[in-house]
């Protein structure tokens, strides 16, 4: 064979070998290897990802690693030291299961559903308000309110956890109403559903709720109007003007007590048959 055949063949097949040794050494897929089972929000997990090729793991892979499949706080991307990247400083903040999957960079193919955490409630921290209305009538009762017993991410706690008592009271009280129906109740399963309460004048207001060792919450602003008619205010009915030319001038109210507006008031036949529902005296009109 001509000499100079031979030497382009050694050297393009020493080429040939260098590359494919590079090629060897890239890593090729990561996989979460070890995960907690179980976690509570806020706590650390210890996590640990390789990067593994056909030979096994590739003690040359350096690249940075990012856990994904969560909403992860912390420290969740960390560099690979010899194909392996331990975390210990991310954690998970909402409850719940999560698959912890994990990215990186270099070339490498992300994993997929590797390891299951479920996440669970911290201690009992605070009361969070889920639902509460914002518009009311004088007197009728106020739409449910329901408070929860959360952690100090917002979690709402088991319905093991401890029963905690709610307690409600005017907040913002423009209106110098009053609070009235059941204000305290149990928190079972860690929600309080207050349905009985209500405002008695028109204004604007906010109920906060309060819990020993937990922190209190607050509605949004609840404008109470003047509702539909009530009743008839007689207080200033006496035996001295009942009948006479100086009966005092009567209004017709809704359940709070407030007065209806003009465009409101009843008509003197409807005025008359709620004063003989109220057993007033004859001859007042």
């Amino acid at each position: 064979m001509n000499k100079k055949i031979v030497n382009l063949f050694c050297q393009v097949s020493f080429v040939i070998v260098i590359f494919c040794g590079a090629q060897s050494v890239l890593a090729d897929t990561l996989v979460v290897t070890s995960a907690p089972t179980s976690v509570t929000a806020g706590v650390n997990l210890s996590v640990t990802v390789k990067a593994y090729n056909t030979a096994g793991v590739n003690t040359a892979y350096n690249g940075d690693v990012t856990l994904t499949g969560a909403n992860f706080s912390g420290a969740y991307t960390v560099t690979a030291v010899n194909g392996v990247a331990n975390f210990t400083g991310a954690n998970i903040q909402a409850k719940g299961k999560n698959n912890i999957n994990a990215t990186g960079t270099g070339g490498v193919t992300g994993s997929s559903s590797n390891k299951i955490t479920t996440v669970l409630a911290d201690v009992a921290n605070k009361l969070v308000i889920t639902n509460s209305p914002t518009t009311a009538t004088g007197g009728s009762k106020l739409g449910e309110i329901r408070v929860m017993i959360a952690d100090q991410f917002n979690n709402q706690l088991p319905s093991s956890a401890s029963t905690y008592t709610v307690t409600a009271a005017i907040g913002t009280n423009t209106g110098g109403g009053t609070l009235s129906g059941t204000t305290a109740l149990p928190a079972y399963g860690a929600i309080g559903r207050f349905a009985n309460m209500s405002l008695n004048t028109a204004g604007t207001y906010t109920v906060v709720f309060s819990s020993s060792g937990l922190t209190s919450a607050e509605t949004a602003s609840i404008e109470v109007t003047t509702g539909s008619f009530y009743q008839i205010d007689l207080s200033g009915l006496t035996s001295e003007t009942r009948g006479t030319a100086n009966s005092p001038i009567v209004y017709a109210t809704d359940k709070g007590g407030n007065y209806l507006l003009n465009t409101q008031l009843l008509s003197k036949k409807q005025i008359l048959r709620e004063r003989q529902q109220q057993s007033c005296v004859s001859g007042f009109f």
